[in-house]
């Protein structure tokens, strides 16, 4: 049976991962994460996509997207993913060896300005919880440290890899002490529970298209 084709009207939020299959590992140096951010920026020139947030993980990875364009979101990420994806198995030599990713991106709708700055926070403290930083603005490939430059009157675009476009809500002005303050443990298993419910719904044949589902209060992402 097919999937219903995914639905991502124009300026809605969209909390967007995806992980790696297996042991792999996504990013192995400061050049693998460079080439993904230049495959992403590429992706950006071709499709009117926002980037409100971001995070990325050796063996995974978070966004917060807009699209612009009714229906456009699937085939951004598919465009980012698939190319980034070719070119970690032409640098590790398994060209049409396997899937790099465990299935197709999961795409959570945002329903409101708390969902969005709780599903931000938790996208941005991803580090911090993996124990890979002391402070989640440590981490050089997310967009913590820019959100925090900003909510202290700084330009967002002071610190990131990458460009970020304007979040339809102010950050709070404590964001910094908020993003490393440590989340309870009701909030994280709330979120874990729901992607972990969403994952096992998936498990599946593969399809170019699929359902999109709506993603609970506290939900965001399982590490």
């Amino acid at each position: 049976m097919s999937r219903a084709k995914r639905v991502t009207p124009a300026k809605c939020l969209f909390h967007v991962l995806n992980r790696a299959n297996g042991n792999f590992k996504l990013f192995e140096s400061e050049r693998c994460y460079r080439q993904f951010l230049a495959i992403f920026e590429e992706a950006r020139r071709r499709h009117q996509t926002q980037l409100l947030a971001y995070c990325l993980m050796p063996n995974h990875w978070h966004m917060l997207l807009s699209p612009q364009v009714d229906g456009d979101l699937s085939p951004f990420v598919k465009r980012f993913s698939f190319r980034a994806a070719r070119r970690w198995h032409y640098n590790h030599g398994t060209i049409g060896r396997g899937h790099l990713y465990q299935g197709r991106f999961r795409s959570f709708v945002i329903v409101d300005d708390a969902h969005l700055i709780t599903v931000c926070r938790y996208i941005e403290a991803n580090p911090l919880r993996a124990g890979l930083v002391v402070r989640a603005e440590d981490w050089k490939w997310s967009s913590a440290g820019a959100h925090m430059s900003a909510s202290e009157g700084g330009s967002p675009r002071a610190r990131g890899a990458l460009r970020l476009d304007a979040l339809p809500v102010s950050l709070p002005a404590d964001w910094r002490a908020f993003v490393n303050a440590p989340t309870s443990a009701t909030e994280t298993e709330g979120i874990r529970d729901a992607i972990r419910g969403e994952r096992a719904a998936r498990l599946r044949p593969r399809a170019d298209e699929d359902g999109d589902q709506a993603e609970p209060m506290l939900a965001a992402d399982d590490g």
